[in-house]
């Protein structure tokens, strides 16, 4: 199993309806918080090393943490300005002197067994591993497209219905940011490098049987709550 890193410094604002001004990974479950129901379930699977890439009310994540006992290995990396999805990733990778990682969302919940995938292994040094699932409102994400054994094409979100969605949790080596020759420290993941970059990587789709819920848009946190905690 590769060292995590949990993406927690998005500033939430979708959310803010529900929740206020705090961390969204903060949002109350119960008598406790998203987070710490993540890092839990992280735990169930025995992950051993979990970073926290922090920005937004970052001190106040790391008091709600303070006395988590879920994860021995915890660390923080925080961000001193929005780095995006991929400079987020890439500070961790050079703060903590990381080689492969796997990288998920501290704002997804997969409800289901996803613990194949934190064993699965890379073979090639641009070799992307990327969870997906199967989803009934793919128009909210965006379709994938798959052809032997490969994603061949990332749709927009306006295609409607049913179809294969990015489940928000990847496995990579570090050498995957060498296709960015910018020295710009800011950049997605998404965007500026599995969508530009396409054809230079191989991104192998490890299908799911899960259920995905973006806990930072209200009505998806809501469904969260209600059928994952029984809450109301």
């Amino acid at each position: 199993m590769y060292p995590i890193i949990i993406l927690a410094g998005g500033l939430g604002t979708r959310i803010r309806p529900a929740i206020g001004d705090i961390p969204k990974c903060l949002a109350p479950v119960g008598k406790n918080f998203f987070l710490n129901e993540l890092l839990k379930k992280l735990s169930e699977y025995q992950a051993q090393e979990v970073i926290l890439s922090l920005g937004y009310k970052s001190e106040m994540i790391k008091k709600a943490l303070k006395n988590q006992k879920h994860i021995k290995n915890l660390s923080f990396c925080e961000e001193k300005k929005p780095l995006g999805t991929g400079g987020a990733i890439l500070n961790c990778i050079n703060n903590f002197n990381l080689e492969k990682v796997t990288v998920m969302n501290g704002d997804t919940w997969l409800e289901g067994d996803w613990s194949t995938f934190l064993k699965k292994k890379i073979s090639s040094k641009k070799e992307i591993l990327m969870g997906v699932c199967k989803a009934n409102n793919a128009n909210r994400f965006g379709n994938l497209s798959v052809k032997d054994g490969r994603v061949i094409e990332f749709k927009e979100k306006k295609n409607s219905g049913k179809g294969i969605i990015n489940a928000g949790i990847y496995s990579f080596d570090k050498n995957i940011f060498e296709v960015i020759h910018s020295k710009k420290s800011s950049f997605s993941l998404e965007k500026e490098i599995f969508s530009i970059h396409l054809k230079k990587l191989k991104i192998i789709p490890f299908h799911l049987k899960t259920k995905l819920f973006d806990i930072g848009i209200p009505e998806d946190y809501s469904i969260y709550l209600s059928k994952i905690h029984g809450q109301t």
